[in-house]
């Protein structure tokens, strides 16, 4: 019988904040307040670290009516 003993180890997240940082000052596209603000809508970013990235608060996006 195949036994198998896995240990769940967490993602270290700041070598992400790291690079998107950057590459957000350097201006590289993909990486713009638009692009950032889509991000923290679908999780990837958390909106304290795009406050501390861009200097703004992250606002949500008013939802349009239909």
């Amino acid at each position: 019988m195949l036994v198998l003993n896995l240990t769940f180890t967490p993602f270290d997240m700041s070598l992400c904040y790291s690079q998107t940082r950057n590459f957000y000052k350097w201006g590289w596209a993909g990486y713009s307040k638009k692009d950032l603000r889509n991000q923290v809508k679908t999780g990837l970013l958390p909106a304290a670290e795009y406050k501390k990235i861009t200097g703004d608060d992250y606002e949500e996006p008013a939802k349009s009516a239909k």
